[in-house]
């Protein structure tokens, strides 16, 4: 599986994005700014970015740009913004490429797993149990899933 960087200054989200990732088998790297992101990209050159718009330090629109600047690394990696963020205001700050998806948060984990396949080139692995896979309704998908953030027992 991959090296996966996830940036966001929620915790709640992070810890449960990063929770979910390892448990599909991903190395998860984690920052919680865009200071601490750009470092970490730069420093552990993942394979895929998952990226907040809404940061401190340097917004998310930042650090894709000093990534894409970087053409010994960053030019090349993929970068999924993983936001609440309106995606309208995200893709009017932000210079989308064919290596970057913009994606809503309320899209939900399955969604975030499909962009990350689609964009490593392979297909999305399932959700680990307990953690809902794909709909199998004849009829088609179901809804799609909304992160439960809730981390209270």
């Amino acid at each position: 599986m991959a090296k996966i960087l996830v940036v966001d200054d929620d915790a709640a989200i992070l810890t449960q994005v990063a929770a979910r990732l390892s448990a599909a088998g991903h190395a998860v790297i984690t920052a919680v700014d865009g200071i601490e992101a750009t470092t970490a990209a730069t420093r552990e050159r993942p394979e895929l970015v998952i990226l907040d718009f809404i940061l401190p330090g340097a917004n998310g629109a930042k650090v894709h740009e000093r990534m894409r600047r970087n053409a010994e690394y960053g030019a090349l990696t993929p970068v999924i913004f993983f936001t609440g963020a309106p995606l309208e205001d995200v893709r009017m700050a932000v210079n989308v490429d064919a290596m970057t998806r913009l994606l809503s948060k309320s899209s939900g984990f399955d969604a975030l797993l499909r962009a990350i396949g689609e964009l490593l080139g392979g297909s999305a692995p399932s959700p680990p149990a307990g953690h809902g896979g794909p709909h199998d309704d004849a009829d088609g998908p179901g809804p799609p899933e909304i992160l439960d953030l809730d981390l209270e027992p």
